[in-house]
């Protein structure tokens, strides 16, 4: 979602930040129908609610990832105030970054910047240069959308029609990270089961299959994009989360590659592996993971 902040500075210029505004918080408000960070409030709605009646109350706040193409991901924190009967919100720059300097060139202007919620942490995407983020963003999936389209090209198959262009453009980074390691990475799609009658038989639900110099089986790999800040939930179909349980059990390598990301610029690639433990809402198996103490 794109939303409207300004570039300013309080508490007598000794700090510079991003000034969320009123009618940017009621733009937030169905969006972040999560808690705070201090657990405080339910969602923002229910803050919100709060100062209409009147009432004196602490403040919503929110962890939040800020990135830029080509920049060092930052740490910082949102935080929604009382202001009299409606709000104000805030995020603060810390010193010595690129943030920083980004809020001092622009200070006293306003752009629309790019903000995705997740349940534990949210992101905002600043642009590279000054201007329109929405034609740096247009810019960058023309960019996917030609790799993909020319990878088709190379490897003499058509690309579907209504394609997840994004997840195929992520699948295909890692197809090429797997080829500088040295394996064979056999990418599935647009067939869903592997091409190797071996593996086929196994019916193991995944992006890719991997293998040696010498053709040997090596592991399953299954690619998930994710525009959001690294850690925040990702969703795997009942096949693939059955598959997932049916490598443990056979003791076949199943890896889970998850690319967080802003359109082409990743921001953290983690791998699940069979040795990490899945926590899954029932509901569309949405899933988190953390490692086995």
């Amino acid at each position: 979602m794109l939303v409207k902040m300004g570039c300013k500075k309080w508490t007598r210029g000794t700090q510079l930040g991003l000034r969320i505004y009123t009618n940017t918080i009621t733009k937030l408000e169905p969006l972040l129908d999560v808690p705070s960070s201090d657990q405080r409030w339910a969602t923002l709605g229910d803050f919100i609610k709060a100062i209409k009646r009147g009432l004196k109350v602490n403040a919503y706040t929110r962890r939040i990832l800020i990135v830029s193409r080509g920049k060092q991901a930052l740490d910082a924190t949102m935080t929604i105030a009382r202001h009299g009967r409606t709000t104000q919100g805030y995020i603060t720059a810390p010193h010595r970054t690129w943030f920083y300097n980004y809020i001092k060139e622009n200070i006293n202007k306003n752009y629309y910047f790019e903000f995705v919620s997740a349940s534990k942490r949210d992101l905002i995407v600043i642009p590279k240069h000054k201007g329109n983020i929405q034609i740096e963003s247009d810019k960058d999936e023309k960019m996917m959308h030609r790799k993909v389209v020319s990878y088709y090209h190379m490897q003499k198959r058509s690309l579907p029609e209504k394609a997840n262009e994004i997840g195929l453009y992520y699948e295909i980074i890692e197809t090429e990270y797997l080829e500088k390691l040295g394996f064979r990475p056999y990418h599935r799609y647009p067939g869903l089961q592997s091409k190797n009658q071996r593996l086929a038989k196994r019916n193991i639900s995944c992006d890719i299959d991997v293998f040696d110099r010498k053709n040997r089986f090596i592991k399953f790999v299954e690619v998930k994009s994710v525009s959001a800040a690294p850690g925040s939930e990702f969703n795997l179909t009942f096949n693939e989360y059955e598959s997932r349980k049916k490598c443990i059990k056979k003791k076949w390598l199943y890896e889970i590659v998850i690319y967080y990301h802003v359109g082409s610029n990743i921001i953290e690639r983690r791998v699940i592996n069979i040795d990490d433990r899945l926590i899954v809402v029932p509901s569309g198996y949405i899933c988190y993971a953390e490692r086995e103490k």
